[in-house]
C-alpha cells in the first residue's frame, strides 16, 4: 500500500514539474493519500514505544 501512495503522489509531482501547474484535485489526493501512510505509521510509532518500557 505505501509503494503504490508513494507512487501516486510521485506521479503528481512530475505531472506538477512538466505543466508547472497544481491542479486542487491533485492536492486534495495527495492529502488524502498521507492520511494512508500517516494514520498507520503513527499506530507503528505507538507500539514501538509501548515496547521500549
Amino acid at each position: 500500500m505505501a509503494n503504490n501512495v508513494a507512487n501516486n503522489i510521485n506521479q503528481i509531482a512530475r505531472c506538477a514539474n512538466v505543466t508547472n501547474k497544481v491542479y486542487k484535485e491533485d492536492i486534495e489526493e495527495v492529502e488524502s493519500l498521507a492520511g494512508q501512510i500517516i494514520d498507520p505509521l503513527l499506530f507503528l510509532q505507538t507500539k514501538v514505544l509501548q515496547l521500549k518500557r
